[in-house]
């Protein structure tokens, strides 16, 4: 147990080293065409400051501009083993998120690799659609169907069931507890079949992976 514990505590000192760190920027456009004239912001951390809760951390954040070829290069003296890079507020272009480029090695009072080249791609602002987001968590009235056995439909922009059972309109999605079987010889369990329908031809549900973690890539 003391020497797992004492390997925690050396790994978490070497992570905390500063050393001397650059990298280039490539910002481009989806198509790989390169974005001139604009500014990327990179985010250095400085050190842990006290305050409310568990306190915050302060970092450094430091504009570099594209040059013809939409290369950037930040050079720095003193960097923790990560930079953060982000860009936003160019016309045109969604933002993209805060990412973070993690050096792996030290060498010679220098992070490696040394001046790697990070593409950093901005996607077009086309023919924006207007969507709407829902949290389901906020909305107590989905803990529950409102009825057993018939077609109950749900207006997602509204976030209420549809009339009688709520002040929706349209019957974007609809559920139905189509069964409730009895367990043989299990007292007071049931299996409960829930069906998932479309009202429009067309309708679905498309999974789209994403690490909230991370928060990478653009809005």
């Amino acid at each position: 147990m003391a020497t797992a514990l004492m390997s925690l505590v050396l790994l978490g000192a070497s992570g905390s080293e500063r050393h001397a760190a650059q990298i280039t920027f490539r910002v481009i456009t989806d198509a790989g065409q390169p974005v001139p004239g604009i500014d990327l912001t990179v985010s250095n951390f400085i050190r842990w400051k006290a305050g409310e809760g568990i306190g915050e951390d302060v970092y450094e954040r430091i504009k570099v501009r594209t040059d013809g070829k939409g290369l950037a290069v930040f050079e720095t003296p003193s960097a923790r083993q990560y930079l953060g890079y982000s860009v936003s507020g160019v016309p045109g272009y969604y933002s993209t998120h805060e990412t973070r480029y993690w050096f792996k090695e030290v060498q010679n009072g220098r992070w490696q690799p040394w001046n790697p080249q990070v593409d950093v791609v901005l996607k077009p602002v086309l023919r924006p659609i207007p969507m709407y987001a829902r949290v389901m968590g906020r909305l107590p009235a989905l803990l529950e169907l409102p009825v057993r056995g018939t077609p109950v439909g749900f207006d997602l922009e509204k976030g209420e069931w549809v009339a009688p059972w709520g002040g929706g309109v349209n019957a974007d999605l609809v559920f139905a507890a189509k069964e409730i079987v009895p367990r043989e010889n299990v007292r007071d369990a049931f299996e409960y079949r829930l069906e998932l329908t479309f009202s429009n031809e067309g309708d679905g549900i498309q999974a789209y992976p994403i690490n909230l973690e991370l928060h990478e890539g653009s809005e």
